[in-house]
């Protein structure tokens, strides 16, 4: 029996030693009660099946974290990405661009090629992501066999975090490309489907061969398709819808007829002033604008998921190109490039601009960052010359 002397303690591992709190450090002692490392450390995790303990410890300058084995030793240390817990025996790591997985020794379990991976779920796979130019979502199995499936991506919650294998059913969701859901196991083989129509009258769960397992009807617009939420269509960008789907020269045509007024671009409402402050009056235009396309990708998100500023700028080039390509065809060449306006400077800007008239016809994209933040829009605006 050990008596109570402790501020906080937690159990016994394997190799006979239990963390344990006296003011607001922690360390380990031994069956007897007798101190294996005396307090040190920040935070002492409970020891798990690897006989391993996730350790937060040092002070300023000297600050660490990673696993202590039952001696007290630091047999894991962080070096940029690690979690704080194995799954499956097996450690995720990275350094922000690639992950991969190393054993409870430090030894390279399976080679960091992979953009994004979850811990593993008890079936022993998770979802990973490779990226040799373009993402490409699939199984990752402990063994490190990778097997790509044919949708567009993971399924996510209303955050936009990944929902993954989770730890009961061995299933996990993707969205496909018809905008279905599609229950995958851990060999990467398709079990089931969630279709809705495309009225949104009715949804049915289909299995493998494509059998009707179970359907259910209701009002239209009651079900609704699945859209990738991290790999978007340059369309789910789009602000203004009839400049996308529509006719973009007849949307230029109405903004150059429209009576000029002050507005400011980058701002929710454009033409809403009584928000501005001293510093943004200097980026004031006048004119006519809408936007085109919009985003913000936050800087969590970024860091987790590293191609999605990739593909986020290859789909606003996209909107950006081809709304230009119509306007080209409506009103011939554009000013040379040494002419063209900004509406507004950022980070990052690019514009092609039109003399119509005595109006200047304004496509520009625009970036700006700020805490890892990044904001993006397309605006299309008719100013005075």
């Amino acid at each position: 029996m050990i008596a109570p002397r402790f501020d906080g303690a937690r159990p016994f591992g394997a190799g006979g030693a239990a963390p344990v709190r006296i003011g607001e450090l922690w360390g380990l002692v031994d069956t007897a009660g007798e101190w294996i490392t005396e307090p040190s450390f920040r935070l002492l995790e409970p020891f798990d099946e690897n006989g391993l303990a996730y350790v937060v410890g040092g002070g300023a300058g000297d600050a660490f974290a990673g696993f202590v084995d039952c001696r007290g030793e630091l047999v894991l240390r962080r070096d940029n990405e690690m979690d704080d817990a194995l799954w499956c025996g097996l450690l995720k790591v990275g350094d922000g661009f690639a992950r991969g997985f190393v054993d409870p020794a430090g030894r390279q379990a399976i080679e960091p090629h992979y953009a994004w991976v979850e811990r593993f779920s008890p079936c022993g796979a998770a979802v990973a992501c490779t990226d040799d130019g373009a993402p490409r979502w699939g199984v990752l199995r402990t063994d490190g066999s990778f097997t790509p499936t044919a949708h567009r991506e993971p399924l996510t919650d209303a955050d936009g975090w990944i929902v993954g294998f989770g730890d009961v059913t061995g299933l996990a969701a993707f969205v496909s490309g018809d905008g279905a859901v599609v229950h995958v196991d851990a060999g990467g083989r398709d079990v089931c489907r969630v279709e809705a129509s495309g009225d949104g009258a009715s949804v049915a769960l289909r299995d493998a061969a494509g059998r009707t397992v179970w359907e259910g009807a209701a009002q239209p617009g009651t079900f609704h398709r699945a859209l990738p939420q991290l790999l978007r269509d340059a369309g789910q960008y789009i602000g203004h819808t009839p400049v996308w789907d529509g006719d973009a020269a007849a949307v230029a045509a109405e903004l150059l007829d429209r009576a000029p007024q002050p507005f400011h671009p980058g701002s929710t409402d454009p033409y809403d002033l009584d928000r501005l402050d001293e510093d943004d009056e200097e980026d004031l235009c006048h004119g006519a604008v809408h936007v085109v396309a919009s985003v913000f990708l936050e800087a969590e998100a970024l860091a987790e998921y590293p191609f999605l500023q990739d593909w986020t700028d290859a789909r606003f080039a996209e909107v950006h190109n081809t709304v230009a390509a119509r306007l080209r065809a409506a009103y011939g060449p554009p000013l040379p490039a040494d002419r063209a306006v900004f509406l507004r400077c950022g980070d990052g800007e690019r514009s092609v601009t039109w003399q119509v008239g005595d109006r200047l016809l304004v496509l520009q994209e625009w970036a700006v960052t700020g805490d890892g933040d990044v904001e993006m829009e397309i605006w299309l605006a008719a100013i005075d010359a």
